[in-house]
């Protein structure tokens, strides 16, 4: 469940945070690179057992930046590369962000597999992020 920086542990920082609690968290740990968690108080992670981490902080913000963008999302039952239905539903540019952020998916393999140039995937994601601050200034008025 998300924290309030007042609430995290010694070892933590809120790295990015939407509303309604929505957040990515950095973990600091000894002699290695910090990871960056997901956090959202209606989340559930495909695999009970796991919560989204990520050692590089442009993926988790991506994943967070695509749960906002799309009005939230479920994985479970999605499959180990599965895609969830709500982010399909809204579109290959929520598709294109979601899967920037999964283990093993280059942008290289995007641009291959959708056949798209580059810059295509790039202007994918700049719209993810943006349609997810749009929706926190929209919250904060």
């Amino acid at each position: 469940m998300p924290r309030t920086q007042d609430t995290l542990a010694s070892n933590e920082t809120i790295d990015t945070a939407y509303p309604n609690e929505i957040q990515v968290v950095e973990i600091q740990r000894d002699e290695r690179p910090p990871l960056y968690e997901f956090r959202a108080p209606l989340y559930s992670p495909k695999d009970t057992d796991t919560t989204p981490r990520w050692e590089n902080p442009h993926h988790a913000r991506m994943y967070a930046a695509v749960y906002v963008a799309v009005g939230t999302f479920r994985e479970e039952k999605t499959g180990r590369r599965g895609v969830p239905p709500e982010v399909q539903r809204d579109g290959q540019e929520a598709t294109i962000a979601y899967l920037t952020t999964q283990d093993g998916i280059s942008t290289d393999w995007l641009t291959n597999f959708y056949e798209l140039p580059e810059q295509r995937i790039y202007e994918y994601r700049s719209r993810i992020r943006a349609r997810a601050e749009e929706h926190g200034e929209e919250n904060d008025d």
